[in-house]
């Protein structure tokens, strides 16, 4: 006969790992279910670590030696673990949002799995079959899984650390160790959180264990090295070293350590694999190796990327937070943070009290038990690391600044496994196996009814407000309690596809180079990290810019023409008070300059009732400008203040100048015909200076006229194929007439009449001098001849000079008519270093061919000069 008692044995041992893969088949099934039906990634870490996925995909594409290498250092702030896991999928699937979620079904294996072996070991198989459903059905875990976030790899990596702590008992186990110290080591290398959740139960683990005790007695003993596996582990740790740093050795020294990182890994290498030698392995030595190998495998991002231990310490409780947060002792808010989003989103209000209803069970049990403080302690470790597995983390989150609800999911396996245990150990046994019961009934039906929008019609009929609690409701809810098609994931705010759509389409139309979307939108559904998924994966000739949070302070217009494509919306989160008044601006009365340079090109109304606005650049520059203009920008950046203007002669100059430079001067775009007569009379009358930025496909021929007529031009230069000129300004109509009579000649055929320099005036650093000149040909002069204007300090050194031909060129004196009155006027701009002090202004003509200059007579009796001084004036600070 068929032994069928070995069978039912057989079956009782196998049929947990058959219920276990049928929760990840569960939770496989209706997360792909769910991602089908979501087209909106709400948040900004989501789509932000969805990007960073891509990148290691693109590092290890295809798998080389370097690739591993940079991608363990790839991300100065976050480790790789959680990002390197989707890269398999991509391999095999392709690469979309998401396949790169569903990467959580691994590790609900792997949560679900040690769920169980840690139950198993606390109450038998039992327990960790209702400890597997009950975390198969927490709110925050199943809904974490249908995002790429770190903190679900996070919580599978806490429960399996902590199930191989509890299997290795007490370190005895040689295998046992090696596996915590395995999984310790990969946990460090999912979040930076992870070290707050495992720090209390490995602690009260080694105190319960003969760890202590037993290095104690080496010590005593004498620490005793073994030479051949000394050697074998120096060379083991050199060599390892090597062959990781070899051919990685350019991008090694760019790193924090630098050239310091070969000695480090191989020491720390060289410790681990003589630990791993050691023999007898005592529960000192096998903890030794445990820590070791894990330092080890976690020293692969920490050491290269060691500035991002500083950024822990300092941001995690709010020193020189670049958030500006700071962490209030005074409020209550502090204290009940985690314990009410626990509740209301962690694991629901029913899963809450039947949690609060287990505790009561387990203080029966013990009371009935007669346990004592010393017979507590005396327990099985386990339960004490299962214990402090919530209670540590949730006091080191409630004293940092780090208030986010899925921070504590980790967190939640834990509480599931006490309210399985507390349930069992109810002393009234119907009543608990009841409860529980009720517990996965509950669970199954909050599932259905927070993971769908035809089911979640009970969900927002019970939700009330509490003193305590807040806004709750009796089903689960909070900011990770989404449905896929509904309320923040509402399908009509999915415009970011139709958005990069129409201007891929303008692009390869008039075939330019990448363009620029500048995003002025920061919220959950429309930001600028909701676009870059889409960007790396289809519209690579794209670049998103966030514009919106403008860390850097200050009104954000200026920078806005340096993007081809503005996306914009009135309603934000998080409002930088300055950012939002530009919106405002512009959505209300846009200025001037806006108008000028953009165009809309369409409206996406929002479910919200808000709307999203795109703008586009109405003049395109060539490429070949950017490179034109980085050095004019950076003059301009110098030199132009405030109160000057800048005049831009063509409207495509604009893009390139404020993506290169931060110009504060206000800027104008002009047409260069007759109907910018009034637009330069009315800037010329509100500036002091006035630069103008002339190139592209303008060359800005009548501003110039009108400028060399009405303003007094000062400086020139060219950057490649771009003109920047200065301009002085004074009151219009200019002097048509001299104020001083001078009748001097310079050379025997051009008399200069007469000047007007304005006097009693004080000047300061960065002005510029106007001066006019009334110049007549008394012979035909037959030859082109330059004007100089120099400011001479007392010694009679040149401080600031201006050289040009009549009127800005326009005049040439080879073209001047015998007795025609010829005006010519000229800027001198003071340098912003000049001293304070009286200079004198001589003024001259010369052959630029030759340098000679024409000789001054100012009567004929006087002996000839080479130039006139025709006027001083004071320099003020």
């Amino acid at each position: 006969m068929p032994n069928t008692s070995g069978q039912g044995r057989w079956f009782v041992r196998l049929a947990p790992w058959l219920l276990i893969l049928g929760l990840v088949a569960f939770q496989a099934v209706n997360n792909w279910l769910w991602l089908t039906k979501n087209v909106v990634i709400p948040g900004w870490d989501r789509p932000a670590h969805l990007g960073r996925s891509l990148a290691y995909y693109a590092t290890l594409t295809p798998l080389s030696w370097q690739g591993l290498f940079k991608a363990s250092v790839q991300d100065p702030i976050r480790p790789p673990l959680p990002f390197v896991s989707a890269v398999p999928l991509y391999w095999v699937f392709g690469t979309s949002a998401d396949v790169a979620t569903m990467v959580n079904v691994v590790y609900w294996l792997i949560l679900l799995a040690s769920v169980y072996g840690l139950g198993a070991h606390l109450g038998g198989r039992r327990l960790g079959v209702w400890g597997a459903i009950l975390v198969a059905l927490t709110p925050l875990l199943y809904a974490l899984s249908r995002s790429f976030y770190g903190e679900f790899v996070l919580t599978a990596m806490v429960a399996l650390t902590l199930y191989l702590l509890v299997a290795n008992q007490g370190f005895r186990q040689r295998g046992g160790a090696v596996g915590f110290g395995l999984a310790l080591g990969l946990g460090m290398l999912t979040t930076r959180t992870y070290p707050v959740f495992v720090a209390g139960p490995v602690a009260i683990a080694v105190l319960r264990s003969d760890v202590l005790r037993s290095l104690w007695q080496r010590l005593r003993g004498g620490i005793r090295l073994s030479l051949p596996d000394l050697l074998i582990a120096v060379g083991g740790g050199v060599g390892v070293a090597g062959l990781w740093l070899l051919s990685n050795l350019t991008l090694a020294r760019e790193l924090g350590l630098g050239v310091w990182l070969f000695p480090a890994w191989s020491a720390l290498t060289a410790v681990t694999i003589y630990l791993l030698l050691r023999k007898p392995r005592d529960p000192g030595v096998n903890c030794l190796s445990a820590l070791s190998l894990a330092a080890t495998i976690a020293s692969v991002w920490y050491l290269p990327r060691i500035e991002a231990i500083r950024r822990i310490l300092l941001y995690g409780f709010g020193v020189s937070d670049p958030r500006q947060r700071r962490l209030d002792l005074a409020s209550i808010y502090t204290y009940t943070y985690y314990p009410r989003i626990t509740v209301n989103e962690g694991l629901g209000l029913v899963f809450a009290v039947l949690l609060v209803v287990a505790v009561i069970g387990i203080a029966a049990w013990l009371v009935r038990k007669r346990s004592t403080g010393r017979t507590l302690w005396q327990a099985d470790a386990a339960w004490w690391v299962l214990l402090l597995w919530p209670i540590v983390p949730c006091l080191l989150l409630t004293f940092s600044i780090y208030k986010e609800s899925r921070a504590f999911a980790p967190a939640l396996p834990g509480l599931a496994l006490i309210l399985a245990a507390g349930l069992l150990m109810m002393p009234w046994r119907r009543l608990g196996r009841a409860m529980l019961g009720l517990a996965v009934v509950w669970g199954l039906a909050q599932f259905v009814v927070i993971s769908y929008a035809g089911a979640n019609g009970p969900a927002q009929e019970t939700q009330f407000w509490s003193p305590v609690l807040g806004q709750a409701g009796l089903f689960a809810r909070g900011v990770h309690l989404e449905l896929p098609d509904a309320g923040v994931t509402d399908p009509g705010y999915n415009i970011q596809p139709r958005v990069l759509a129409l201007i891929d389409t303008r692009q390869q139309i008039m075939n330019r180079p990448p363009v620029r979307l500048g995003v002025l939108a920061h919220t959950a559904q429309i930001n600028a990290g909701s676009f870059f998924y889409l960007v790396l994966t289809r519209y690579p000739r794209i670049e998103v810019v966030d514009l919106a949070p403008n860390y850097e302070g200050g009104d954000p217009t200026p920078r806005l023409y340096g993007y081809e494509y503005l996306l914009l919306k009135r309603h934000n989160e998080e409002r930088n008070a300055q950012t939002q008044a530009a919106i405002d601006r512009i959505l209300d009365d846009a200025p001037r300059l806006f108008k000028d340079a953009f165009a809309l090109e369409g409206t996406y109304p929002l479910p919200d009732g808000d709307v999203a606005y795109l703008y586009r650049l109405r003049y395109w520059p060539d490429p070949a400008l950017y490179q034109d203009l980085t050095q004019a920008s950076q003059a301009l950046t110098q030199e132009a203040h405030g109160d000057d203007a800048l005049l831009l002669t063509s409207p495509e100059l604009l893009a390139p100048l404020s993506r290169t430079g931060k110009v504060e001067a206000d800027i104008y775009i002009l047409a260069d015909d007759a109907a910018a007569r009034q637009e330069l009379e009315r800037i010329a009358s509100e500036h002091r200076r006035l630069f103008v930025l002339s190139g592209g496909s303008n060359p800005g021929n009548f501003i110039k006229g009108w400028l060399n007529r009405y303003a007094y031009p000062a400086s020139e230069r060219w950057f490649g194929s771009v003109k920047l000129a200065i301009y002085g300004t004074t009151p219009l109509p200019p002097p048509e007439q001299a104020s001083q009579m001078w009748g001097v000649r310079l050379g025997d055929r051009i008399e200069l009449t007469g000047t007007d320099l304005p006097g009693g005036q004080s000047f300061k650093p960065g002005d510029v001098v106007s001066l006019t000149l009334f110049w007549q040909a008394r012979l035909p002069v037959g030859q082109t001849l330059k004007v100089f204007v120099h400011l001479l300090d007392p010694q009679g050194r040149l401080v600031a000079q201006h050289d040009s031909e009549p009127a800005g060129g326009q005049q040439p004196t080879s073209s001047w008519k015998v007795d025609e009155p010829i005006v010519d006027r000229h800027g001198v701009l003071l340098p912003d270093e000049l001293p304070t002090g009286r200079y004198q202004i001589v003024v001259g003509l010369y052959d630029p061919v030759n340098g000679d200059r024409l000789p001054v007579t100012a009567s004929p009796s006087a002996l000839p000069a080479d130039h006139l001084v025709v006027g001083a004036l004071s320099v003020g600070p």
